[in-house]
């Protein structure tokens, strides 16, 4: 298994219900940011996102930044949520440099994204390969992201990056890594707490409350000659070895009757839950989370920020 890149830890962010709460460092959720391309040069433009029952409940922020500007005070209502009501927000941050990995914190690109074609075809698909024709790829060929050869299925392997609560870091943000594999490849829909379907992959990962609105990384282990296994979210190895955002995780299941499930948020079940825990994580696919960003209302904001920048120089 190789490492984890800082780049990726460092794009976790924690919530909370104050200001006070973050300082301090009380328990809450998680969630991360994402970097996407700006119209102010050599910048992008940071968007926080996480869950709506984790928003609802923690709406400020706490990023891996310096002290004195890691915390971002918002309100619900500064939360933006998907349009088919899918437990997502988004809330704006603001501006960093494209490149920001010698700063305090980093971001998740828009590129790494998964798509639903990523589970039906691949780049230089093996299945549209002639039988008995050798296809050999040019030396100077630049490889695409995953998935490369096969499309994305069960098995993958996943990383998740959230809130261990106990351990999570009181003064500065420190982000466990829980690992396993994607279950199944096409989205199931699972009943929603607060009454509607959330279409979501099933992902067989140890997760517990306080991960909820965490990043959930697919990857195919890329390894060098020299330096063995390339760290997961390192360039070293090109695009190929980068890894792809499969999504949110937003619960876990528990065995509730004979072939039913539900989710596990209830307090008053968390006594009974370790022994019924079905094993199954469910997460809100990233391209749900693309549809949200994409969306009218969250990209005025963003165009609104721009326009003040570039007014401001």
């Amino acid at each position: 298994m190789p490492r984890i890149e800082d780049r990726l830890l460092k794009s976790v962010i924690y919530l909370y219900k104050s200001k006070e709460a973050a300082d301090s460092g009380e328990p809450g959720g998680s969630g991360f940011l994402v970097g996407e391309p700006s119209a102010i040069p050599e910048a992008v433009f940071l968007f926080a996102l996480t869950n709506a029952h984790v928003a609802k409940l923690c709406p400020v922020v706490r990023t891996a930044g310096p002290p004195k500007k890691r915390v971002f005070v918002c309100k619900e209502s500064d939360w933006y949520r998907h349009p088919d009501q899918d437990d997502v927000v988004v809330t704006p941050i603001g501006f960093a440099p494209k490149d920001a990995r010698d700063f305090y914190l980093d971001y998740v690109p828009r590129e790494w994204f998964v798509t639903p074609e990523n589970f039906s075809h691949a780049t230089h698909d093996v299945n549209d390969l002639q039988p008995g024709v050798e296809s050999l790829t040019p030396l100077d060929y630049e490889w695409e992201h995953q998935p490369l050869g096969w499309p994305f299925g069960p098995g993958e392997e996943v990383v998740m990056l959230g809130r261990f609560l106990g351990y999570d870091g009181t003064d500065e943000n420190e982000p466990a890594a829980r690992f396993g594999h994607l279950a199944m490849a096409s989205p199931v829909p699972i009943k929603h707490p607060w009454g509607f379907t959330q279409s979501s992959f099933l992902i067989e990962c140890r997760s517990v409350s306080g991960y909820s609105g965490s990043p959930i990384f697919i990857y195919r282990v890329q390894s060098t000659v020299a330096a063995g296994l390339v760290a997961i979210g390192s360039d070293r190895g090109g695009k190929v070895a980068l890894p792809r955002l499969l999504g949110m995780d937003w619960g876990n299941l528990d065995r509730v009757g004979r072939n039913d499930y539900a989710i596990d948020w209830a307090e008053s079940e968390a006594d009974a839950s370790f022994p019924r825990h079905s094993g199954m994580m469910v997460a809100v696919p990233a391209w749900r989370l693309a549809e949200l960003l994409d969306s009218e209302v969250v990209q005025a904001v963003k165009r609104k920020k721009e326009a003040e920048a570039k007014e401001d120089n």
